[in-house]
């Protein structure tokens, strides 16, 4: 009985730390997982052979680019090394415990269509996908690895990129705010696709709004990633060596979000000043509240769930604003001015240790 008691909590600490590191992904698994266990008796979704090949693909590339992160195995190897196993299998093992986590949102799909939610031809190419997929994340960890450690250090040469704009990508781009951005991406594409092939039906006087609420809250999904990428700024050094002002830390926030999301957010403006200069106007100043209201809610002090709650009513409210008479807008002023003024007076509480 200790020993079951031990591994459940040991299970237990697992769990909190795997949550502590990547809230956001477990979150949004969850909800997903959820969603779908609801609703499994009332959700079919039919795929042909091309969009099943391209989810199958956007899968893999997921794995991909997860497996280029820099793994540092100097802990792990102390750890086990008066174990009988050697460094290269050390490393291997870890490698394949990673590439099942590169691979999660394979397996979900792979759940999904074993459940009989998503319907397509060829499921039995299934096993070798996920086989195929975990090979190639295990070989490209495997490959970067040896290639850092086998690095011939050279004379240090001036960087190519602004330094500010380094640490700006170092501190934002981390795999929560990836994955948030990537499911983003992909359903903007998406409902882009079906803008462009229906858009006849779409220029009808009721449809146009629609597609741009949506589309603008499809982009604001992206932003909510800056939620767990503001807790991995390195704040010991803002605290002290450069202490920077809120304004800083906004102004650094917009232009990293404007930059990474900026292809999309011009190919928003393009498709929409076909429904009309002022819908484009309308709805682009939208956006830019719920760009505002990400920044701000994600430097205050509040708990993830907190933060994501509020940012959905956030986006709520903008839609119902949206809907009513032009003079309605300033009111979105309102909550971005309250949550800039609640974050400027928080932020600083994250240079505490």
């Amino acid at each position: 009985m200790d020993f079951l008691l031990f591994w459940i909590r040991t299970a237990a600490r697992r769990f909190v730390s795997f949550f502590k590191s990547s809230p956001v992904v477990i979150i949004g698994a969850v909800i997903i997982i959820a969603a779908f266990i609801t609703a499994k008796n009332d959700i079919e979704i039919v795929l042909n052979t091309q969009r099943f090949a391209l989810a199958l693909s956007f899968f893999i590339l997921v794995s991909i680019l997860l497996s280029f992160k820099n793994y540092r195995l100097m802990s792990l190897s102390i750890i086990y090394s008066k174990s009988a196993l050697k460094n290269r299998t050390i490393r291997i093992l870890f490698f394949a415990r990673q590439a099942l986590f590169n691979n999660i949102l394979l397996f979900l799909f792979i759940i999904t269509a074993l459940k009989g939610i998503v319907k397509a031809d060829h499921l039995e190419l299934l096993p070798a996908t996920v086989f195929c997929s975990m090979l190639l994340s295990i070989f490209i960890m495997y490959v970067l690895n040896e290639a850092r450690t086998r690095r011939i250090k050279k004379p240090a040469r001036a960087p190519g990129i602004n330094p500010e704009m380094k640490s700006a990508i170092y501190d934002y781009f981390t795999s929560d705010f990836f994955m948030t951005a990537a499911v983003s991406i992909v359903l903007f594409i998406i409902i882009t696709v079906e803008f462009v092939k229906n858009r006849f039906y779409l220029f009808t006087p009721e449809n146009p709004s629609i597609w741009m609420i949506g589309s603008v809250s499809i982009l604001s999904l992206g932003f909510t990633g800056l939620i767990d990428s503001i807790s991995r700024i390195n704040w010991k050094f803002f605290s002290v060596i450069s202490a920077k002002s809120y304004s800083y830390h906004f102004n650094r926030s917009v232009l990293f979000l404007a930059a990474f999301f900026g292809l999309l957010i011009a190919m928003f403006i393009f498709m929409a000043a076909f429904c009309g200069i002022a819908l484009l106007f309308k709805y682009l100043y939208c956006l830019l509240v719920l760009l505002f209201l990400s920044i701000n809610i994600s430097f205050t002090m509040s708990g993830i769930f907190l933060k994501a709650v509020m940012f959905a009513l956030a986006v709520v409210l903008t839609a119902w604003i949206s809907t009513l008479h032009i003079a309605f807008l300033p009111v979105l002023a309102a909550p971005v001015l309250i949550t800039f003024l609640k974050a400027k007076d928080e932020y600083r509480e994250w240079y505490y240790p």
